[in-house]
């Protein structure tokens, strides 16, 4: 049965206490979603691959679609790691929860809302070019999830910085580019600062390669 907005709204007074809870029992294990590619890492938690960014499909006027999630510890220090409703349009508990304690000036309130931030996150078709720690993904079509570091990162191809620089939709089929992901450990956080683009790269060209794999 479909819940209604109404509904949601309702509850999400308790959405909260429930989550807490949830996190203190252990929480749900989830199965993993094949569809999805992953950059590997090692154990100084290093890795690299290389990446196209595809075009949208028939239909879609972007080459990514945008969705927020939560990934927070509760007072056990399990964490909490979860979509929004908001990603399609329905009320979200949390954030509800999270407005309420920033409006009420209460600063204990407003840091344990800032605990609970919503990301920002973005899930595009890519062909995997070259995954050396899992070989066998290469040539194959995934799913990919990225923050607003990688945005920031195409965005500055598709509109540069300075005017000598030419735009360049990485996603274009006659003049996109590959992706070289590189992720660091630096101070025990994942660093992307050491990604880069690859020349201009024709879907022509790239259709020649896949045939190869």
């Amino acid at each position: 049965m479909a819940t209604s907005l109404s509904q949601l709204r309702k509850s999400r007074s308790t959405m909260l206490d429930k989550i807490v809870k949830d996190l203190d029992s252990g929480g749900q294990r989830r199965e993993k979603d094949d569809r999805f590619w992953s950059l590997s890492r090692d154990k100084a938690g290093n890795g690299s691959a290389v990446i196209r960014i595809l075009p949208p499909v028939n239909g879609d006027d972007l080459p990514w679609v945008k969705n927020f999630s939560y990934a927070f510890q509760g007072p056990s220090g399990r964490w909490y790691i979860n979509e929004s409703p908001t990603s399609i349009g329905l009320a979200d508990p949390v954030a509800e929860i999270n407005s309420e304690a920033y409006a009420s000036k209460d600063e204990s309130r407003i840091e344990e809302a800032k605990k609970r931030k919503r990301r920002n996150q973005f899930i595009a078709n890519i062909l995997v070019i070259k995954d050396p720690a899992n070989p066998d993904n290469e040539g194959k079509v995934f799913l990919w999830k990225f923050g607003k570091k990688i945005l920031d990162m195409i965005m500055s191809k598709a509109k540069p910085e300075f005017e000598d620089e030419d735009p360049v939709f990485v996603w274009d089929i006659d003049e996109g580019c590959n992706f070289k992901l590189r992720i660091k450990n630096v101070a025990g956080y994942p660093n992307y600062d050491s990604s880069d683009w690859a020349a201009k790269s024709p879907w022509q060209k790239m259709m020649t390669r896949w045939k190869q794999f």
